[in-house]
């Protein structure tokens, strides 16, 4: 142990790190909770104190496998490497200390000390829109619907663009023209989900796609409750549409609840179960949804006019026609347009008449639907836009 705390403290004493780079190493050290970044500041002050501690203070508190870093890596060379990161792959940082972490963020417990960010950070006023990654059709159609008006009303809206209900809101809001933020429970470094690649790039060009994690981390199963705190930080209120009993929602809309935010739900049909953990919220007090209006009517008036002042969401408009007859999109993408030219249809029958596999018609369908070339009706059928 004398030789481990021997290393720290020469790596200490080879320069002081800016309490920006100490935000950003405290948050990449290996085993660094949030909850033990708590417990480490609590207990030795502020980041820059915290790695200026007597080295012995640092490894009990941190833990050995953070101690063991800072005595390979010193703390200066770690920030500068990770910055060069970044930077090389064309993403920025934002650490605790500076004036655009998001402010709702701060009074959260155990916030990220930096945030990896592709595309900008936005400061207006937030709105989450979470719930079950295999919604129903009606499900799919509330979300989208709710994330375009709200984005019309100024509200920037956060998901965690999973499939389901999450890549809904970023798609709603995507189509009204609005601001949408995107939270991973991996790094930026990490394309998750694999088919969402397209849908990522839209949500940095309208908003951005941001993680605490380091740039290679994988989307292991505990990432996801850290990612969600995140998600409900960074948001006036929460809405869950189609939750059930056992969600992942849930916890975000829990998290929310003790970050001292609105928690919203929609409710759905009784018999299917998709919406029972909506229902519970309602009957444990969560807002009633039936449409923009109860979410306005529930949030503090100060949150309306924040959003107000806002840059107002504005619709895009798309040419069907020429890009059916554009030859640089996949066959696939084309052999469905074209199906499509003749009326509505479901991916069975699309799969049926094109000779094509149901998965490949829905990945297919899912990349029309980002670039706004064809719609969802009722029912489970698609339809040119």
């Amino acid at each position: 142990m004398e030789g481990l705390i021997e290393g720290i403290r020469r790596s200490w004493n080879s320069g002081a790190p800016s309490i920006s780079d100490a935000w950003l190493v405290l948050q990449v050290l290996p085993g660094m909770t949030p909850e033990r970044l708590h417990r480490l500041l609590e207990a030795l002050g502020g980041p820059r104190e915290a790695l200026a501690a007597p080295a012995e203070d640092f490894a009990r508190f941190a833990g050995p496998k953070a101690a063991e870093a800072l005595q390979r890596e010193a703390p200066s060379d770690l920030a500068a490497r990770l910055r060069r990161e970044a930077e090389a792959r064309g993403a920025g940082i934002v650490t605790r200390d500076q004036a655009a972490f998001p402010e709702l963020l701060q009074p959260i417990f155990g916030p990220p000390g930096a945030l990896y960010v592709e595309g900008k950070l936005e400061a207006g006023p937030a709105l989450s829109l979470v719930g079950t990654r295999y919604p129903s059709e009606y499900g799919r159609r509330m979300a989208r619907e709710l994330a375009g008006a709200l984005a019309g009303q100024g509200f920037t809206i956060v998901s965690g663009m999973a499939h389901g209900i999450d890549a809904e809101a970023h798609l709603g809001t995507l189509e009204a023209g609005g601001r949408t933020m995107a939270v991973l429970g991996c790094g930026l470094g990490v394309q998750y989900p694999s088919d969402h690649q397209e849908l990522r790039a839209k949500i940095a060009s309208q908003g951005s796609v941001i993680s605490e994690f380091p740039w290679e981390a994988t989307p292991y199963p505990a990432n996801f409750p850290r990612r969600n705190r995140v998600i409900s930080g960074l948001s006036a209120a929460t809405i869950v549409i189609e939750a059930a009993h056992r969600s992942g929602a849930l916890l975000t809309a829990r998290l929310a609840a003790e970050q001292g935010r609105e928690v919203m739900a929609l409710p759905g049909p009784v018999h299917t179960g998709k919406s029972g953990g909506c229902h519970r919220l309602i009957k444990e007090g969560a807002q009633l949804v039936e449409g923009v209006e109860d979410i306005l009517a529930a949030l503090p008036s100060f949150v309306r006019s924040q959003a107000a002042t806002q840059p107002q969401a504005r619709p895009e408009s798309h040419s069907a026609a020429p890009e059916a007859e554009d030859p640089s999109l996949p066959e696939a993408e084309r052999a469905l347009l074209a199906r499509l030219g003749a009326g509505e249809d479901s991916i069975e029958g699309l799969s049926r008449s094109l000779g094509m596999r149901p998965e490949e018609v829905s990945g297919a369908l899912l990349q029309l639907e980002i670039r706004g070339r064809v719609r969802r009706t009722g029912g489970g059928l698609y339809r040119r836009a």
